[in-house]
Parts: structure tokens; C-alpha cells; sequence
């Protein structure tokens, strides 16, 4: 009896131990998967955070590479068919503000583009010494607003040289030139043009030209492929809309082009 009461301990002692080392090993196997679950996920937040360093140091860069990069906030285009096109017409503030009246026009902004010279700067442009024209740049949505209609804006805005048309909607050209060194009105920075981003606008801003000079004459305008399009300086953005013109959707309050 007392052996058979051993051999059971034993036995019992025995399943006791086992147990003991099956959760011992049980646990030792859950904490190594933990370790290695949490090593797993140290590595892909490193990545991340690699990736994400790279991607903030290739942004920065790409900022640093391009400060003046052309864009407009996602929230104008999001869900938006948007197209481009560039104006140049003269005075790039009264231009901007025109076309910030017309319905469909998503964003605007001024700048230099058609020169020479790298990154220009105001000064630069205003001296004539980059053969850069003030432009305005558009984003605009074809569906409400079609180019014929931008080109028939951009033709509102354009001076002669005979004094009757206006510039800025209140001035003529003569009273500019009076006002202002002629320079400043006639140099490169001034002149007018179209700039294209596509065959279709292209074909349609040479047979707006066709038709303009049939009804007017000879005009300098030029119609030429868009090339790089420098923003101009902050204080120059929505010039006017900032010093209490009207820009409003449809306004046809009068455009005061100095201001």
C-alpha cells in the first residue's frame, strides 16, 4: 500500500513537473513571440520613419530646389477637372483680378515667365533685364468655363498703342504712360501674349489671333508654348483683391490697376 501510495506521488509529482515545464515552455514561447511581434514592429515603425525622413528631406529639398514652385491648395482641385492657361497682358495685378470675377476660375496666380534667367526677381523683370512678361497663371474648370471665354477676358485686357483702349479698365494707355516712366509700360516685363499648354489651346489661341487681326489689324500678341512659370513675390498675389477690390464671382465693379 505505501509503495502503491509512492509509485502515485511519483507519479502525480511527475505529471506536476511536466506540467510546470509545458507552461514554462508555454510562456518562455509566448514571450519570445511577443518579443519578436514587438522587434517586428520596432523594424516597419523604423522604416516608416526612415521613409517618412526621406520623404520630409525630399520634400524639403524639393521645396529647397524650387521655393517658388507652381501650385494651388488640394481642397480647390479636389474632385475638380481643372486645365491650365497663361496670360500675359500688361500690369499682372489688374489681370489676376479680372480673371478672379470669372466663374469657373478655380485659382490665379502672378509671375514671370518667357525670359531668359533662372528664378527671376522682381526688380530683374521690372528692369527689363530678363525678358520675362508678368503673367497670370489659371487653374480653371473646362466645364464651366471654356478657354474661347478665357481668351475673350484676356482680349478685354489688352492695350493699343492708339490710346483708346484701357488698361486696368479706368486708365488708357496714354494716361499710363503719363503717369508712369514709359518703360514700365512698354518693356518686355509689358508684353502681351499667350501662352499654351496644349495642342487645343494652341490651334485655338492661333485662330483667336487670325480673328482678332481680322477685325483689328496687325497685333503684337504672341501665341508661344508655356515654358517655366516663376511665381512672382507673395506681396504681388491677389494684389488688388488685397488693397479692397471687389473679386468677387461676376463683379463688374471698376479695376483700379495701381491700387
Amino acid at each position: 500500500g505505501v509503495v502503491c501510495r509512492r509509485r502515485a506521488a511519483n507519479i502525480t509529482g511527475s505529471a506536476n513537473t511536466a506540467t510546470q515545464r509545458q507552461t514554462v515552455r508555454f510562456h518562455t514561447s509566448m514571450r519570445a513571440g511577443v518579443l519578436i511581434t514587438i522587434a517586428h514592429v520596432l523594424l516597419i515603425l523604423a522604416a516608416c520613419a526612415t521613409a517618412g525622413g526621406d520623404a520630409a528631406g525630399s520634400s524639403s529639398a524639393s521645396a529647397d530646389d524650387d521655393e517658388k514652385a507652381y501650385s494651388f491648395p488640394s481642397e480647390m482641385t479636389c474632385g475638380v477637372e481643372e486645365a491650365v492657361a497663361t496670360f500675359a497682358a500688361g500690369c499682372f495685378w489688374s489681370v489676376e483680378l479680372a480673371f478672379q470675377r470669372v466663374p469657373g476660375i478655380i485659382g490665379t496666380q502672378v509671375g514671370y515667365t518667357g525670359g531668359s534667367v533662372e528664378r527671376p526677381k522682381y526688380e530683374d523683370v521690372y528692369a527689363g533685364a530678363t525678358d520675362h512678361a508678368e503673367a497670370v497663371r489659371l487653374l480653371y474648370n473646362p466645364a464651366v468655363v471654356s478657354y474661347g471665354d478665357l481668351l475673350e477676358v484676356f482680349t478685354s485686357k489688352l492695350p493699343t498703342s492708339d490710346g483708346h483702349a484701357t488698361v486696368g479698365s479706368h486708365l488708357t494707355f496714354d494716361q499710363l504712360v503719363a503717369k508712369h516712366n514709359p518703360k514700365d509700360d512698354h518693356g518686355t516685363q509689358y508684353r502681351s501674349a499667350v501662352f499654351t499648354h496644349t495642342d487645343e489651346q494652341q490651334e485655338e489661341a492661333e485662330a483667336w489671333k487670325t480673328d482678332l487681326e481680322a477685325e483689328r489689324g496687325p497685333i503684337v500678341t504672341s501665341v508661344e508654348p508655356a515654358g517655366t512659370f516663376y511665381p512672382a513675390e507673395e506681396y504681388h498675389q491677389r494684389y488688388l483683391e488685397k488693397g479692397g477690390q471687389d473679386a468677387s464671382k461676376e463683379s463688374s465693379a471698376p479695376i483700379k490697376c495701381y491700387g
